[in-house]
């Protein structure tokens, strides 16, 4: 049976596609759901969220902060129909990035948690990450030392 373990850094990706983005975990976790979805309803929307922690204007937030945009508009008889945002593809392809294999930044300007303000759980966190990328690396070029 084949080892599957892109989910092992998983928590690494998370913090810091959360970090970058300034996101809530629940807020990931529902753009992630969105992603396969294409175009969709407020019906849909609302579906998922009930699983979630309830939060009234969470669609009419994730517009405002530029997550989902309105693909048609609610007119008689069609009801609106949202998609996701170029930024959010974005950010979730760089998500699946990672768990592919890809490198997490160590630049300050790409990453937050590499700036001089970062918090102790951050810096936890980069550790990680230098370990995480040097470890990726070393597989990629096994004659590397």
């Amino acid at each position: 049976m084949e080892k599957r373990d892109y989910l092992k850094y998983f928590r690494l990706a998370r913090y810091y596609v959360r970090s970058k983005y300034k996101l809530k975990l629940g807020d990931l976790e529902m753009l992630l759901y969105l992603y396969s979805e294409g175009y969709f309803s407020k019906q849909v929307f609302h579906e998922y969220k009930q699983i979630m922690s309830w939060e009234k204007n969470k669609l009419e937030r994730f517009i405002e902060e530029g997550w989902i945009s309105v693909f048609r508009e609610k007119v008689k008889g069609r009801k609106a129909m949202y998609q996701l945002t170029h930024k959010t593809k974005h950010m979730i392809n760089n998500l699946y990035n990672i768990l592919d294999g890809g490198l997490i930044s160590t630049h300050r300007n790409y990453n937050p948690m590499f700036r001089k303000d970062a918090t102790f759980t951050d810096k936890v966190f980069r550790s990680a990450i230098k370990r995480r990328n040097k470890s990726i690396k070393q597989q990629q070029h096994p004659s590397r030392k």
